[in-house]
């Protein structure tokens, strides 16, 4: 209530100065309406009176109920005006407002005549607040030129609820807790980075299970197993809307492995809320594994076989495995073999020209340790 005395003060010195004093009423002036911490909102406030033509009057102002949920349902303000021979007061206007705090009076029910019994009735709706805080209403009206006016309190409650990650459910993942980002890439992708987009909906709800709008909601990466990915917040704090959601919009970034290899991560998010001070965050985690594998194509190397004829250099052209790629000679005081600069082509030198009938096998071999061969003759 500490941030609630400025306001009483200053509605204090307002009284005072429209009233001409703060003193008992006697001869055309009249009592102060009572400061708003002599209001209770589980009893109506005495009677504020004041000295008229007819007679002495009084307005007391009272709500159906000392607290609301934000933003769900209104209250009934109720304001009764009687004299103090018990008299009541038709068709006299009187204006509801709102004092202090987050609240709205219904704007068709702002002045409201008294009815038969001297009542008037307004309704309040209650504004969004992150914690529990306190509203001052307020009732005035006018008898004989003289303002007279009356104060109640209610409390708009925010639980501090939870907050939790909204994933859709699979057979596999009943809890919808647990997603899989699951990519495979053909082998020509291998080394290259990709990124998977993540939606990840949270929802924020107070004790009572109604949604908190206008929470901020901050989300961070809490711990992953292998490091093999990373990730991208492209809005790492969102502010939850009218029922209490918001979205992260995540990319998460691998690069391809090797062909054969797959590469696994396991990756926990945290969100925590921003709350008032002196109110504890809210806080909810959420996991899921991302995977990436490079397809394996089979090691190749062609032509399968090739004569040397007049030439005294073949080219053969590696393909698939996983580089880089070593090659050889079967038989190299007949034929030598080198592995050209881009990686991919091997060329295969006569050094012996004389005439020799048994072929020579040119063989690669990949970064597993697979094989591939060709021939070359004569």
């Amino acid at each position: 209530m500490e941030y609630l005395k400025p306001v009483f003060i200053t509605l204090w010195a307002a009284i005072c100065l429209v009233l001409g004093g703060c003193g008992s009423s006697s001869n055309g002036s009249f009592n102060p309406a009572p400061t708003p911490s002599q209001v209770s909102t589980s009893t109506p406030p005495s009677f504020s009176n004041t000295s008229s033509a007819t007679g002495k009057f009084a307005i007391a102002l009272a709500v159906d109920r000392p607290s609301l949920d934000a933003n769900i349902g209104q209250l009934l303000a109720t304001a009764n005006i009687q004299g103090s021979d018990g008299a009541t007061v038709e068709n006299l206007p009187v204006t509801f407002s709102v004092a202090a705090g987050p609240a709205t009076v219904d704007p068709a029910l702002t002045t409201v005549p008294t009815d038969s019994n001297g009542k008037a009735m307004s309704i309040v709706t209650p504004g969004n607040v992150l914690s529990t805080t306190n509203v001052i209403l307020m009732a005035a009206t006018t008898i004989d030129g003289k303002l007279i006016r009356a104060y109640a309190t209610f409390q708009i409650v925010r639980g501090t609820g939870t907050i939790e990650f909204v994933t859709s459910k699979a057979p596999t993942d009943p809890d919808g807790t647990l997603v899989t980002l699951d990519k495979t890439v053909d082998a020509n992708f291998a080394g290259k980075t990709f990124e998977f987009m993540q939606q990840l909906p949270i929802k924020l709800t107070d004790a009572n299970g109604n949604p908190r709008v206008g929470v901020p909601v901050t989300i961070t990466v809490d711990n992953q197993l292998t490091g093999k990915a990373s990730t991208i917040f492209k809005n790492p704090t969102v502010i939850t809307d009218s029922a209490g959601k918001g979205i992260f919009n995540v990319g998460v970034v691998m690069t391809a492995p090797p062909q054969g290899v797959t590469h696994t991560d396991s990756i926990i998010y945290k969100a925590v809320t921003t709350e008032a001070s002196g109110v504890p965050s809210l806080l909810t985690y959420t996991g899921f594994v991302v995977s990436m594998t490079t397809k394996y194509t089979p090691l190749a190397i062609t032509p399968g076989s090739a004569s040397f004829g007049s030439a005294t250099d073949l080219s053969f052209t590696i393909t698939g495995g996983i580089k880089p790629y070593s090659v050889s000679s079967s038989n190299p005081p007949l034929v030598s073999t080198l592995l050209q600069p881009d990686g991919s082509i091997v060329t295969a030198h006569l050094v012996d020209s004389s005439a020799w009938t048994a072929p020579v096998s040119i063989s690669v071999t990949d970064a597993a340790g697979n094989t591939a061969s060709a021939s070359v003759a004569r």
